[in-house]
């Protein structure tokens, strides 16, 4: 990236958490999935940024996320899996997963990542420059959860 171990130690500990997320809490023993139960991640070096994704294929965020009773009944009658996201990331504490999530959020805030996106049932979440979080409700449900994000490169002196 053409930065420092300092700009990029952030880096570290949010993959893991990634990694960490997908082991506690996307595949249950005795569910079937599509793919096997790993997490993937990929990097891509363009001239301005390293673009990431990471991706699971398990159950996602709102199926995983503790809802309050009337969340529930919410869901039966029109499930918004965008607000569950933003609810993840803005650590509203909703499940065991701990600061993991809004510390990502945070690194986003903080510009240490940006175009900052997570994609996870019929949810999609994605952080403006500006750290406000825009959803998007999606027609047809995404299997798993997928984050993307990049990081700026440091522009090299001539």
């Amino acid at each position: 990236c053409d930065k420092t171990i300092l700009n990029t130690k952030r880096l570290y500990p949010m993959i893991i958490e990634l990694m960490t997320n997908t082991h506690q809490h996307a595949y249950e023993p005795q569910e079937t999935h599509t793919m096997m139960c790993n997490w993937y991640i990929f990097a891509q070096d363009t001239d301005e940024v390293v673009h990431f994704v990471f991706l699971d294929t398990g159950l996602g965020i709102p199926k995983t996320v503790s809802k309050r009773f009337w969340e529930k009944i919410k869901d039966w009658l029109n499930k918004n899996d965008a607000l569950y996201l933003k609810s993840a990331l803005q650590g509203e504490f909703r499940s065991e997963r701990g600061k993991g999530l809004p510390g990502i959020y945070e690194d986003a805030c903080a510009s240490s990542i940006c175009n900052l996106s997570v994609i996870s049932g019929k949810g999609k979440c994605f952080v403006r420059e500006d750290t406000v979080i825009e959803t998007e409700c999606l027609s047809k449900a995404f299997e798993g959860t997928l984050f993307t994000w990049d990081i700026l490169k440091q522009e090299v002196p001539a």
